[in-house]
């Protein structure tokens, strides 16, 4: 997630605010990048989403920033 805004990136600090995967999507506009998609979103050390809609699909994945 190269340029993500810096406020928005620290949701996904797991020293930050604890918040679940969910939120995190939301948050940080997942959600509305992949409105038409069913989202499978993790949090961990990192966050990790896998968005499907179809044929078509999308996985996002990273360690703590």
């Amino acid at each position: 997630m190269i340029g993500l805004n810096k406020e928005k990136k620290f949701v996904f600090n797991k020293n930050s605010e604890e918040y679940l995967a969910k939120e995190m999507t939301k948050m940080v506009g997942i959600s509305e990048i992949l409105p038409s998609f069913e989202k499978c979103d993790f949090d961990f050390d990192g966050y990790s989403i896998i968005a499907m809609n179809g044929d078509a699909y999308s996985t996002i994945d990273f360690g703590q920033c």
